[in-house]
């Protein structure tokens, strides 16, 4: 793997759990679509597909994903990952939104979302899907 996904994931996810601590949820927000975007590419490379491909598309990805766990490995389906609405309209170009535009509870959200695909990784280690991920 040219990119280093995994660890990006968690340093994304340390980031964001940091600002919505300390009440910057714009940028926990952020940070979060960046986790799952993250995790996604892990899945999408492990599959042998192309993941820069995807740029930013999360919805995408995750629909190659579903396909080819049901086309190629049913086992696959283990890894597919949900999210909720917030993640839905999480895009690269939120870093320009109006500080305040994603309230607490919205970014809340986002970083469970984003716990839970990092969630997908650590399987993928415990199963040796995944080797070790430098954080």
């Amino acid at each position: 793997m040219s990119q280093d996904y995994p660890s990006a994931a968690f340093r994304h996810a340390e980031d964001a759990r940091r600002l919505h601590t300390a009440g910057r949820h714009d940028n926990a927000f952020y940070h979060s679509g960046y986790v799952i975007e993250c995790v996604l590419k892990v899945l999408v490379d492990e599959a042998s597909l192309r993941p820069r491909a995807f740029q930013h598309d999360l919805a995408g990805m995750n629909l190659r994903l579903q396909r080819f766990a049901a086309e190629f490995s049913p086992a696959w389906s283990r890894h597919v990952i949900a999210w909720g609405a917030e993640i839905d309209a999480w895009k690269p170009d939120v870093r320009y939104d109006p500080t305040g535009a994603s309230p607490a509870r919205r970014a809340e959200n986002a970083l469970d979302d984003a716990n839970a695909a990092l969630d997908v990784l650590a399987d993928m280690m415990l199963d040796g899907t995944l080797h070790e991920v430098t954080r």
